[in-house]
């Protein structure tokens, strides 16, 4: 889908709670994909993605999941020609990592927690993708602490 072919200069999505985080999709294959995620003070928060429908004209939903705390921030791999899996993550209380199928489907790929054995695990409070080494994610906390991870093989580096 190229710029061109879009007509309408405006799009909407109404969503059935509370934006809090969003991001978009780079990947060539998925033009016009978005991910955000929600703000519930008491309750159960969700992560939707959602992509352009041409036909349509407007954001259809395509997958979606449940998240513990509101998502301090959400962000795509930087992965421009998707030679990595599809794959999202989002910080708030942990780090987590979410993968995408064909269908939009989401799925929790994993939850890192840097505790250590201890039961506190202060909140994170943001992160970024490296992209020249996309399996690499930078994280902080309100502990004032930064950690690299490899999400790849689900380590601290």
């Amino acid at each position: 889908m190229e710029d061109k072919d879009i007509q309408q200069e405006i799009f909407t999505y109404n969503s059935s709670g509370l934006i809090y985080s969003a991001n978009w999709s780079i990947r060539a294959d998925k033009p016009y994909r978005l991910a955000f995620g929600s703000f519930v003070g008491s309750g159960t928060n969700f992560l939707e993605v959602i992509q352009l429908n041409k036909e349509r004209t407007n954001f259809v939903r395509v997958g979606g999941i449940e998240h513990t705390y509101p998502p301090t921030k959400l962000a795509w791999i930087p992965d421009r020609a998707g030679v990595h899996s599809d794959l999202f993550a989002t910080t708030s209380d942990y780090l987590r990592l979410y993968g995408v199928d064909q269908n939009g489907g989401v799925k929790l790929r994993s939850v890192f927690t840097g505790n250590k054995g201890n039961e506190f695990t202060a909140p994170l409070t943001s992160f970024d993708w490296n992209e020249i080494h996309a399996e690499k994610i930078v994280t902080a906390s309100i502990d004032a602490t930064c950690t690299i991870w490899n999400v790849e093989v689900r380590k601290v580096m």
